[in-house]
């Protein structure tokens, strides 16, 4: 996730959306905490609407990127797990 989110904000993103699983699976719960290590290590703090969960399917993962990408986040740092 470190290198994910810094390689996304060397190009000079700020707004980095992040798409999770379930909030009770353990691998996207140790998922957001990287992130918001991430973002508070690279000055761009945390943004809880920047995160969105899915289940684990293509459409799951569109819809959520879909619903990201609707709140002016251009793209999305995808956890897929």
């Amino acid at each position: 996730m470190e290198q994910a989110f810094g390689h996304l904000a060397a190009l000079g993103h700020e707004r980095i959306g992040l798409i999770l699983g379930p909030a009770d699976h353990m691998p996207s719960r140790r998922k957001r905490a990287a992130f918001e290590a991430a973002a508070a290590a690279g000055g761009l703090g945390f943004e809880p609407e920047w995160v969105e969960r899915a289940m684990f399917s293509l459409e799951g993962g569109q819809a959520a990127a879909a619903r990201l990408i609707g709140r002016g986040s251009p793209g999305s740092c995808a956890a897929a797990t």
